[in-house]
């Protein structure tokens, strides 16, 4: 990246390059907020191949649509007319199909007028701006115990089958033992292929599954084990899926299972509630149980309250390059915005980001993670009825799409006023580079330092470059600093 105004090289710039970022990074978050005072908003998510708008799925059984970020005013989809919507009911989640751009078809669960939790498919109309509310097609019908521990996570996997998350059924303790058993789906995770139906149903059963062919075992079934995984998400880059399973007593827990996975986990409930065994004396059997990735427990040290773990996604955006392969989730009570690393299938260190903002006295209540067409994330809040976006604390970076051969704007906001900013980019990645003229440690490896502008009285430099055309295809890293401040990290493949 060549900017237009080049500047002198920075004093003394002493190289103190590391192969590996940090397991927790100090890049910084803020919650900026995208939409506020929807009527309790559970879950975001955007269409394949749709770069301009976000889908949100009210309690109530409506789907709105922010374009650009601005609410429009009627819902994509309305069914509250079937939508049974208090306590642990409602409209829980949705997934596009894959092919969503051709065919328009996405997929819903929700609590019917008798508390069961049906999955259906719906259409787009010819309005590609609303939904059909008369194309349901329902895939399954659920009966429900009792109408908490439904689950609600569900999501499409790079296998193209759609993996739905489903709780115990309710009652405390599981007694029914559902969650253990293999001839019930209540408290297991199904894998179904939506476009081959067969045997009379209006899904498949991918042959891949772990229980087809077995007698007495539901073939839907692609893991067990789940008291209530109201949230999930398959990483689409490795095809890990991630779980937060919502637990009893002490412990809240994320659950994960290898994209190389061929199924059949046991993720334990009600066996164990987390790695401690529940209602069972200590040494009960363990075998054959697959151990949370992460637990954490119950806490009520001041005002940090924890209560019921949100999962969430990971990051895979470009705006946050240092944060990239990072698990991000909540908790309902403490609405932290935590992170978890990973390395070589384990964990490589946690760091809890803010709390996600009251309104008016009223808690957030962090119900779900999403993300856009970009992976940018977002979190929504259930009672004050907002949609936040995570987006750099600070010193911000933002590019537009870098073409080869052609000058773009680079902008960085949040400066000191009227303060020198000077811009850096790598072709070798991420890395340590200790720049001790500005006490400063940026996060790329073998850097140029080429460009430098003043801010402006506003804290904002924006200053013009222009990308070689030798650039063509690959990915370049780029930062901006100023004395003791340094930026996002922006990964950009060059078009």
């Amino acid at each position: 990246m060549i900017p237009s105004r080049r500047f002198s090289v920075l004093g003394a710039v002493l190289l103190a390059v590391s192969p590996v970022l940090a397991q927790n990074p100090d890049q910084e978050l803020f919650p900026e907020e995208v939409v506020s005072g929807l009527f309790f908003p559970l879950a975001v998510g955007h269409g394949p191949g749709d770069p301009e708008r976000l889908f949100i799925a009210l309690q109530d059984g409506r789907i709105r649509v922010l374009v650009n970020d601005v609410l429009t005013g009627t819902p994509y989809l309305d069914i509250r007319a079937r939508v049974s919507a208090f306590g642990s009911t409602g409209l829980l989640g949705f997934a596009f199909h894959p092919d969503f751009g051709n065919n328009g078809y996405f997929y819903v669960t929700y609590s019917d007028l008798a508390g069961d939790t049906v999955i259906a498919r719906y259409e787009r109309s010819a309005n590609p701006n609303l939904a059909d509310p008369n194309s349901e097609l329902i895939l399954l019908h659920i009966t429900q115990p009792a109408q908490i521990h439904n689950g609600g996570g569900m999501a499409f996997g790079p296998d193209g089958y759609l993996y739905i998350a489903l709780g115990d059924g309710g009652v405390q303790g599981d007694p029914l033992g559902n969650a253990q058993n293999p001839n019930v789906i209540l408290g297991k995770i199904l894998r179904i292929d939506v476009d081959n139906p067969s045997g009379g149903l209006n899904y498949g059963i991918p042959p891949t599954n772990p229980f087809v062919g077995v007698p007495g075992v539901r073939e839907e079934i692609w893991a067990k084990g789940m008291r209530n995984p109201f949230r999930m998400s398959i990483d689409q880059a490795t095809g890990d899926l991630w779980l937060g399973d919502v637990n009893a007593r002490g412990f809240e827990e994320i659950d994960f299972q290898s994209g190389t996975s061929v199924g059949g986990e046991n993720y334990g409930w009600n066996i164990v509630e987390g790695t401690e065994c529940y209602n069972a004396p200590p040494g009960c059997a363990t075998n054959g149980i697959t151990m949370p990735f992460f637990e954490y427990a119950h806490s009520f040290i001041g005002l940090t309250v924890r209560c019921a773990v949100i999962g969430g996604l990971v990051y895979r955006g470009r705006e946050m390059a240092t944060l990239q392969g990072r698990y991000f989730f909540g908790d309902q009570c403490s609405n932290e915005v935590i992170s978890l690393g990973q390395s070589g299938g384990g964990l490589a260190g946690v760091k809890v980001f803010m709390k996600l903002p009251s309104i008016g006295g009223t808690a957030c209540s962090n119900v779900s993670w999403g993300e856009d067409h970009a992976g940018e994330i977002y979190a929504v809040c259930h009672q004050t009825g907002s949609v936040y976006r995570m987006i750099p604390a600070g010193l911000r970076l933002q590019l537009p799409d870098l073409q080869a051969g052609f000058a773009a704007q680079v902008k960085v906001s949040g400066c000191a006023p009227n303060g020198q900013v000077y811009v850096a980019f790598s072709c070798s990645g991420l890395g340590k580079v200790h720049i001790a003229a500005l006490g400063v440690n940026l996060d790329l490896a073998s850097l140029k330092l080429a460009a430098a502008a003043l801010a402006n009285g506003n804290g904002v430099m924006s200053v013009n470059a222009t990308v070689p055309g030798a650039f063509l295809g690959r990915t370049i890293w780029v930062q901006a600093v100023e004395s003791g401040a340094k930026s996002n990290v922006i990964a950009e493949v060059i078009d």
